[in-house]
């Protein structure tokens, strides 16, 4: 998923798809159902498109009939999936969309007062002729360093 709007999955799921969530900030234990402060939401879950890869493959070789193939969907799709191992539990963080940064033994660059650079990458997929290719830079992003009194 894309923390935001799309779901990718590899097979059909169930429609429809409603499933209850309890909400709580993270640093409270959770509370019981029915208790006064619980609070639940549901999330619904809408099928919208099937990805067509071969579409895809298609319109990489040039096959005229699929020049104004809208290949936007299956490009997201495959972003979403790169992004998935940087964005797993316990590593690095995302900032905006596709920007990684790790923590590292290399100390970060101070920029003064409480800010501080970090190192990390961008990628994407892009379409090119015959094949796809994952676009990976090198990016910095600035940091406020957390100072407890």
């Amino acid at each position: 998923h894309d923390h935001s709007a799309k779901l990718i999955a590899a097979k059909k799921l169930p429609q429809p798809l409603a499933i209850r969530v309890p909400f709580y900030d993270e640093d409270e234990d959770p509370p019981a159902r029915g208790s006064k402060g619980y609070k639940e939401y549901t999330v619904t879950i809408t099928y919208t498109l099937s990805l067509d890869m071969q579409a895809l493959k298609n319109y990489l070789t040039g096959d005229i009939q699929y020049r104004t193939y809208d290949i936007m969907p299956l490009l997201s799709a495959m972003n979403i999936i790169l992004a998935a191992h940087p964005n797993r539990p316990g590593g690095g963080i995302m900032v905006g969309r596709n920007r990684f940064f790790f923590p590292s033994s290399e100390r970060p660059v101070s920029l003064g007062g409480a800010l501080e650079a970090f190192r990390g990458f961008y990628s994407s997929v892009r379409p090119s002729h015959n094949q796809l290719m994952v676009n990976v830079n090198g990016t910095n992003t600035n940091f406020i360093i957390f100072i407890s009194y």
